[in-house]
Formats: structure tokens, sequence, C-alpha cells
């Protein structure tokens, strides 16, 4: 019989759906119903069908509201644990025996499975028990071991131990059972059980639902008597059965109508029953009948999602709800010590969850967020010295797949081994090598729980803080919550955090939205067994390291952006000292190098979402109660690790923008290393070759010798935000809504979400790429080569005109400054005599000798250029070149492209006759242009609608425009001639959903261009690269790096591909015989 010392109600469906569950359910039969609806109309308006009349259900409730659950764990999926993982189809119903220990289910396979539950999922064993065939569904165990079964397509069924079967009831009032469900027994041995619909069968279930009449009875078998009786008709899919304590009264489910009902076996109420206490298709008997029409043609996806397992008191009122917005089909949920374990009629497994590690909390109820100490200005951090913020164009993986969340890392000189601790509950050991193909991965031990912080003693012990599993697990009468990181000093005592006491691994988002100190630093001596408290009242306590001379330890309070120091010895024992705050991130783990340096680990920088949340309480508040009902997007990225001299001084960083969730850092040999929590491999990198450097400004030379090596870009220091500035914020804002209403930008199609499939790509170039030039070259836009002297030329962000020398395979290459044009030098092209014919975007149209600039062109039409840009020549000295925009500057290009008026024009000029000449209006952006092998045909490129076109110059077509290549991977910026067939077309970013939203909706693009007045807005181009095209206009080959941003130019030369970079400062040389383009 099911315990009732809390009914669990098991939940198959809730009444919201999210967007991702949404979208892939909907992807497979979307097209079918599109095909269906019509049809389905008409035949619901001129037919009803086989006598499927949908009813109007009864309207007791609100749909939209529940009762309110006093303590909730809203994600479960964290925490279970899979039993008889693909042994068990279906398990739908779950009957205990605590008589040997034993879990009942009944299997898609007509089979009653067995299992010998165990503390670990190992041991669990599973036998076949009995063959029933049919579909054994509801499991009740009677006062001999009895089982009995309700078989949805035999009936009411007895199970002796000795493996008979036998029928009991199949039939009630000369009906037969149409789906025969859930039953429970009670101690005289009366069977009560339920029959869901004496009209639908199993697997017609659904069409009971659509219908919306009421088929389903509760009934009552008596053993003595072969007697059944119907106690309750005219159920709305009767489901669950569940006797009380004292057996005087039985609840039972009505699942369509979304409550519980209690029948009274005995008493004066003996005989009666009450309530205990989808919209649309529920609602709307119209729209079933069209779905029950779509069911006889195509399999109409499960609407049902959010399920879970709810605990109710004998008073009927909830009092633990445990769920998962991407949980599915539960039907059934038990408590069985402190476990409670979940059936499903869709799943190959059994699901558990230990209640004591993953309880159902009142966060929401008892959420009272709290101010957090304002000791320091948000918006500025710690200068730091040196710097590396493009770490990912350098890393290598380790044990790439190998290792699940690898949060912390440990270091043994001892075999040079790196330990982690893993998602899966596995300790794994790499020995290192120098090269990552050397790495080998072990599995060292299996420790369960979530090993996160690691430690290694004197005797090569290793010491772990697990987050669930402990060497000791309370202090002062207090359970530790979150057990994160941990320190041995050199007499054996660790040292070791537990962040919050009051919230769990997979809660610890909750910690900082409540933003009130939980967390403790304690030592725990393995002497004594003793555990002390050492500084509470912390704010989410994390990562420990003890000094060299373990005199002192430093420790993390992720919140506050800071670390503090502990003195464990001297003068200042038990005292607590600041050792470094306004961090540059939210510290984590922390470790010391034996070289004089702490380093910190932070999985975020600071961002401005997450200020706002640190500053007001409110919106805290307000995301607490979102993410009960939604998965909040993590708001942080930036992440790194920070070098720290002993005296709290920050000496150098290791970061880059597209990193996010980097939760340690140690430093061995010359190598860096970081482990993540969100990752499922170990991130190197080589400080000799990508090294952080100190930025200083370089003066203008004639000729500088560079060695190739990784750009080091230099942090601008944000002045501090005062509260007035906060209030100016809000007073652009503000306007900015208003005038996104009054006002309205141009709209455009810029073409399909999807893009051309490129069948070649190699998506991480930045870490195989040489760097020429690093330094030397700011923001060179575009390339143009000399093969005859071996330089190539770019026009960079000073005004100079530069040439590096590439000829040969030297890895140090010479920069020149070679003729200072001022403005600001874009596109760049030989012509027939080597005159260097520039695209200035501010002074137009140049040709270049060495210490000379004439001036070619600055207008046409009458039309001054604005964004003078693109440029080719062909043989015959005719100059083609591409006016961006008429209206904005360089300085406001990104307007243009926001505004999306097409200002753009294509022209030719003629040296021989000064005419310049348009050839094209009205173009979106005009950028890059390249004409052909025979110079009968140019393409250019138009950027916001990510399509290349093409123009042709001599023939038939002379004059007339064509497409080239559209549906780019991304948007087109110059494009170059290889003289080997293809064309090299730079993206200077990819497609990305952002991007897409501002193209396709105008009112988004009005908001971006106001503020863009007033802040500057981060840049959002990643993901960019260079595309071969053939002359055919096929798309070929793809070189790109999801950490690459604003690629303007790229040309293949021999075997090498060299781009550039509008923000980056050198020249990037990809060698494509060692990093070729693979197919997917």
């Amino acid at each position: 019989m099911h315990e009732f010392s809390s009914i669990c109600t098991t939940m198959a469906a809730a009444r919201t759906r999210t967007p991702k569950a949404c979208t892939s359910s909907l992807r497979g039969w979307w097209p079918h119903l599109l095909l269906m609806v019509p049809a389905g109309l008409v035949a619901v308006l001129l037919f009803r069908t086989e006598g499927f009349d949908p009813a109007p259900l009864p309207d007791y409730h609100s749909w939209f509201s529940s009762l309110p659950v006093p303590a909730r764990n809203d994600h479960v999926l964290r925490g279970i644990e899979r039993l008889a993982d693909g042994h068990v189809a279906g398990p739908e119903d779950l009957a205990y025996s605590a008589n040997g220990h034993h879990l009942y289910t009944g299997s898609a396979d007509g089979w009653i499975k067995r299992l010998k539950l165990s503390e670990t999922v190992e041991s669990v064993s599973v036998e076949n028990w009995t063959y029933v065939g049919g579909r054994p569904i509801g499991l009740a165990i009677g006062a001999d071991n009895q089982l009995i079964v309700a078989d949805a397509f035999k009936g009411l069924l007895r199970v002796t131990k000795e493996g008979g079967v036998e029928t009991l009831t199949d039939e009630a009032e000369g009906v037969k059972f149409g789906l025969t469900n859930c039953v429970d027994i009670a101690g005289d041995g009366m069977i009560y059980f339920t029959d869901t619909s004496y009209k639908y069968k199993l697997g017609e279930h659904k069409m009971e639902f659509l219908e919306g009449n009421p088929h389903g009875r509760l009934m009552s078998f008596n053993p003595s008597t072969k007697q059944t009786q119907v106690l309750v008709r005219d159920l709305y899919f009767a489901n669950g059965v569940a006797l009380s304590p004292a057996n005087d009264f039985l609840v039972f489910c009505e699942t369509i109508l979304r409550r519980c009902r209690k029948y009274h076996i005995q008493g004066d109420k003996r005989g009666t029953s009450r309530t205990f206490p989808l919209y649309l298709m529920v609602r709307y008997p119209f729209l079933r009948k069209v779905v029950a029409i779509l069911e006889r043609f195509v399999k109409v996806p499960e609407m049902s999602w959010k399920s879970g397992v709810l605990g109710v008191s004998l008073e009927g009122k909830p009092v633990a709800l445990y769920t998962d917005p991407a949980l599915f089909g539960i039907t059934s949920g038990v408590k069985i010590g402190r476990y409670l374990y979940f059936g499903s009629l869709v799943k190959d497994y059994i699901s558990r969850l230990d209640l004591t590690i993953h309880p159902a909390r009142a966060i929401i109820d008892g959420l009272d967020p709290a101010p957090l100490p304002d000791h320091h200005s948000w918006f500025s951090s710690l200068p730091v010295p040196a710097r590396n913020d493009h770490v990912l164009r350098g890393v290598e993986r380790l044990a790439d797949g190998l290792v699940a969340g690898p949060e912390d890392l440990a270091y043994s000189a001892n075999g040079h081994h790196l330990y982690t601790g893993c998602a899966d509950g596995w300790i794994k050991r790499l020995k290192l090598s120098e090269t990552v193909e050397s790495v080998s991965v072990e599995n060292w031990t299996y420790v369960g729980g979530r090993p996160i912080g690691l430690a290694i003693g004197a005797d090569d012990q290793l010491i772990v803080a697990d987050a669930f599993k402990l060497l000791t697990d309370g202090a002062e009468g207090v359970k530790f919550g979150l057990t994160n990181c941990v320190g041995i000093a050199g007499d054996g005592v660790i040292y070791f955090t537990d962040s919050s006491y009051k919230y769990k691994l997979g809660e610890h988002k909750m910690e900082f939205l409540e933003g009130n100190p939980h967390g403790r630093l304690m030592s725990f001596d393995p002497s004594t067994k003793q555990t002390q408290v050492l500084v509470r009242d912390l704010y989410f306590a994390n990562g420990v390291a003890l000094s060299a001379g373990h005199d002192f330890l430093v420790f993390c309070e992720t919140i506050l952006r800071r670390c503090r120091k502990y003195h464990v010895q001297g003068d200042k024992r038990g005292t607590v000292d600041n050792f470094i705050d306004n961090l540059p991130g939210f510290p984590d783990n922390i470790h010391f190098d034996d070289e004089g340096l702490f380093w910190i680990a932070f999985p975020s920088g600071r961002t401005f979402p997450l200020y706002l949340m640190s500053r007001y309480p409110f919106l805290r508040k307000v995301l607490a109660i979102l993410e009960r009902f939604v998965k909040v997007p993590e708001m942080g990225w930036k992440s790194g690790v920070l070098g720290v001299s002993l005296e709290g001084k920050p000496v150098s960083l290791y970061t880059d923008p597209a990193l996010f969730g980097v939760t340690s850092g140690v430093k061995i040999g010359r190598h860096l290393y970081f482990g993540s929590l969100v990752k499922d491999y170990i991130s190197r990198l080589d400080l000799a070759i990508h090294p952080a450097r100190t930025i200083t400004k370089k003066n203008s030379t004639s000729t500088t010798t560079s060695q190739t090596k990784p750009q080091s870009s230099s942090s601008s220091s944000s002045s501090s935000v005062t509260t007035l500035s906060a209030w100016i914020i809000l007073l652009v804002v503000g306007p900015v809504g208003v005038a996104v209403l009054l006002y309205r930008a141009n709209g455009f199609d810029h073409g399909p979400w999807s893009s051309r499939a490129v069948p070649l790509s190699n998506r991480h170039v930045l870490a195989v790429s040489e760097r020429l030039g690093d330094g030397l070259l700011p923001g060179p836009e575009d390339l143009a080569y000399d093969a005859d002297e071996g330089f190539i030329y770019t026009g960079c962000g000073d005004g100079w005109i530069k040439r590096v020398a590439v000829a040969g395979e030297e890895t140090s290459v010479r920069v020149e400054n070679w003729t200072y044009v001022g403005g600001r030098p874009l596109g760049v092209a030989f012509g027939a005599e080597k005159q260097l014919i520039v695209a200035d975007a501010q002074k137009g149209l140049l040709r270049v000798t060495r210490g000379a600039v004439d001036l070619l062109t600055d207008e046409a039409d009458q039309v001054k250029f604005k964004l003078t840009d693109g440029v080719d020549v062909a043989s015959n000295g005719m100059i083609y070149f591409t006016d961006a925009s008429y209206k904005y500057n360089a300085e406001e290009g990104m307007l243009d492209i926001l505004e999306c008026q097409p200002h753009g024009r294509l022209m030719s000029f003629d040296p021989q006759t000064n005419l310049t000449q348009v050839l094209l209006h009205d173009l979106y952006f005009a950028n890059g242009v390249a004409l052909s092998p025979h110079h009968d045909f140019l393409v250019f490129c138009e950027t916001p609608l990510r399509r290349c076109r093409k123009y042709h110059i001599q023939g038939d077509k002379k004059g007339s425009v064509e497409d080239f290549i559209d549906n780019l991977p991304g948007y087109p910026d110059n494009i170059r001639y290889d003289g080997e067939g293809h064309f090299w077309v730079a993206l200077f970013a990819g497609r990305k959903l952002s991007w897409t939203i501002q193209m396709r909706y105008p009112i988004v693009r009005k908001a971006i261009m106001i503020l863009e007045r007033f802040v500057k807005l981060p840049q959002v181009q990643m993901d960019a690269g260079v595309l071969s095209v053939s002359l055919e206009g096929q798309a070929i080959a793809l070189y790109s790096d999801p950490a690459l941003s604003i690629v303007t130019g790229g040309i293949k030369i021999g075997r090498h591909l060299y781009y550039v970079s509008l923000v980056e400062s050198f020249i990037g040389r990809l060698d494509l015989t060692q990093h070729p383009a693979r197919a997917a």
C-alpha cells in the first residue's frame, strides 16, 4: 500500500510550456499540421466523425492560477539518479515492499520487474520477476505480499510471489473496462481501483481528453465475494488511488480537471465524495475536435512538460513540490526513506532523488533580498600592469570531452599528475605532457556526490571538498550546505569553506540573489576530528589558498569581488585583513604557485546586468521568482584568471571577452591551466608564447622588427559611475522608449535566418594563426599584395599605409611605415604601374606612391563621398570603388546599417579623363570590390544584406547586375581575388540571433540608434572569418573563430591565408596546408 504520511501526487503535465521544449516538439510535425489543418477545419464543419463530439469541461477553477506550495524544488533533474537505466520500459507505477527492500514496476514489454534497492546506483539489481502480458500499469502490494496489478488490457490481476497470474475482474455492471489504471489495497483486503475510460483503450487515451466527456469510474473488488462494485461514475479520466493510514477514506485523481477527490469508506460520510483541496483546448471543444481529426492521420506530439511529484498532507494541503521545466511524463512517485522515486510511462529507467541533498525549500516566500555592502565602485577595478585579453586564441584543450565540469585542479609534482573533480562523481587524473595528444586521462577514484575543491597533502593524500559528501559535514550544529574549496597546511590541518549553510549546489544562484552572508571559513584537524568555524557571515565563501610559509591563508568572497587574508600564525593569529578587493570579476578558486603568486579564477567579469542586480534587491527578488518558472540565462562573461603577489597586488590578467565559467587556475611550469564548471575539458595556455603584456604607446618609426606574437589589448579604465550618472542613464532610457513609439526606422528583409551551406570549414583559426607585426599595425582594414617585392600593404587607423615583408618562411617579420596619408585608409589595391590606390574613408579616392599622396576624386554627381570603402583596379587602369554611405561617415558607419536605407554607391574613376561615374545607386552599405580574372565583371558586397552581387563590365550584359552569392554565413566586408580561381570574402561578423533581430525589427534598431547617441554600446560582432568562393559564386571553405571579431580583409598568398581586423593590431597568417578547412 502506498505511504500516506504525505500523498505523492504525480503530474504528467503542467500548464505552461518552455520555448525550448515547444520548439523541439514542433519541429517534426509543423509541416504536417499546415497540410492537415484546412482539411480538419472542413471536416469539423461538415461531419461528426465517428460520433466524436467534444464537450465543454467543467470550469470550476482558474486555469492560470494554482494552489501555492510552501516548499519547492524546481530543478530535480540536477539531482536525480537513474536506476535500472535501459532495463525497464515505461515504468508507469511503483510499489515498494519493505520485506526484502524491493521496488516493483510494470514494464511495457509485459513484465513485472523487481529492483533490489541499494544506496549506490551501481548496486541496484533488476530482475524480470513475472510475465503478465498486456500492459501492467498500477501496482499495489497486499498484506500477504501478493501483488495486485491494474493491467490496461487485461483488467485487475493478482500475481503471487510464486509467479502465478490470475484475472480478478475485467468488467463492472456489464461494461468492460477500457483502461484499467490504478489500484490500492485496504487492510481488510478490499481492492480499490480505477477504470480511466470504458470507451477508449490505452493508445487512444488522448481521445478521452479531447472528447472531454466523463467515462471514468472508481470501483472496488472484494476478493472474498468476487464482487465488483462501481463506487463513483462519470469521472474525467479517473487515475491514481491511495488509501489513508486508517483506511477510512481514499483519494483518487481526475487528470483532466487537475484535481483529487476524497471518497469516504467509513464513518458518517461513507459513500460520499468531495474535492480534495489545458487552457485553449480545455476551454474550446472546437480545437479539441480539430486535434482529434488530425490524430487520425498524423501523430500529434504530446504537449506536456514541467512534470513532477507533489507532496500533500492528510488535510489536502500542498506541502512540497518536486518538478523541473524539462521533466516530462512522470506517472508515479513514492517516497522510501530519504529518497523520492519517480516512475514514467515514457522513460526506460526509474529516477531517484535524495531529499536530504535536494530538498524542497521555501525559497520565494522566505527570500528577502538584502542590500549588498557597497565597499567599492562597480565600474572600476584595480589596474593590472600586464594583460592578455585574448587567451582563447592560444589555449589548448586537454581531455576534451572526457572531464565533465572540472571545477578545481590540484597538481602533484610526484608523477606530474593533475587531478580534477567531475560532475559524474569521479576524480580524474591527467598525466601531463608537452603535447595535447600525449596527455592521458584516467578515472582515478569514484567518490559520488559532486567533488569540487581539491588539495593534496604532504603524504600525497587528496582532500576533496564535495558539495554533497564530506569528511565532516557540520560545524556548531549547522550542516554544511555547499562545501566548496579546500587547502592543507604543513601540519595537516585542513582549511575549507562552506559557501552557504542555507543553499545547496544547484541553488547557489539563490545565495547571490538573496544577498545575505551564509558562508563560513573553517578548519578541520584530522588528529582530533574537530571542526572549527574561523570566520562567519561571509558572502559566498569560496576559494582557499595558504601562503608559502603557511602563516596566513587567502579566501575569496565571490559576491563582493574580494579576497581576504586570515592569519594562521603570529601576532595577528585569528584576525582578518583585506587582501585584494575591487577585482575585475567574481572570484572562485585560488591557488598558490610556489613562485610567489596567487592565481585567482573568476567565472565572470564585471557586467552591467550583474551590477544592476547587486545594487537593487528588488531586481533580485524578481529574478528569484522567474527562476521558478523558466531557466534564467547566465549573465556572466569575460571570465579569466588573475595573478596576484603575496602583498595582494595584481600582477597579470588572462581573460577573454568570450570566455565564461572559469572556476580554477593553476600555474605549472610555463603553462597556466584553467578548470571550468561548465566545460568538458581543461584549458592550457603557454605563457611563454602567449604572455600578458604591458601596454605602452608606440611612437611611429620608419622600420621596426617584431616577433610573431599574440595581441595584447589595453583595457581602458572606466571612470566611476556616480549616482548622478545613473540618473542620467535613466533619463536617457526613458526618452528612447518614447522616441521608439513616435518614430519609425525603415525596415527591410535582410534574408532568411538560415545561411548557405559551406562544405568545408575551420572554425578555430585563432589558436593556430601567426600574428605578424603584432602591436605595430593598429586596425589594418584591407590587404594588397606586391608579389614582385614580397610586401603586403595595409591602411591603419593611425593614418599610415604600412607594409609588411612576408617573403620566405621567417617567423620574424618587418613592418615599415611606408607613407602617411592621414584620414582613415580602408580599401587598398595596386594599379597597372604599381601605384597604390587607396579608398580613404575621410578623404576619398587617393593615389599613393612612396612619400606622395594625390587625391583622385571625392564626389560623384555633386554628392560628396562620406565613407569611401572598397577598391580594385582593372588592367586598363579603370578604378572601381564604393562609397558605403553618402549620409554617414566612418565613425557613424554603424548608424547606416541600423537605419537600413540604401545610401551606398558603386562607382568608377577613369584616370585618363578624371571622370567619376556612378554605376549603381541605392546600395545597402556598399563595401568590398574585386574584379574577375578577365576583368569582364566585378563582384561587390552589400554588408547588411549578407550578399555579394556581380556587375558586368564587358559583354552582352554590360552594365547589368545579378546575384553572385547571397545568404552568406556572415556580414561581408572586403573581397579579394587570389589569381587561383577563388574570391575571398571577409566576414566582419558571423550570423548571430541578436543581429537578425536588429535587422528584422526596425523598432529594435531605432532604440539602439538613439541609445548610441548617449552611451557606447558594446560590440557584438563576433564569429568573424574569411569565406572562399568560386568564380561561379559557390561557397567553398570557411575559416573563422567564435572569438574573432570584425575581420575586414582576407587574401590567399601561396599556401597561407592572410587576414586583418579593424579592431586588432596584427595581420593573421594561417597555413592552409597544416590547418585546412575540413568537411563538417
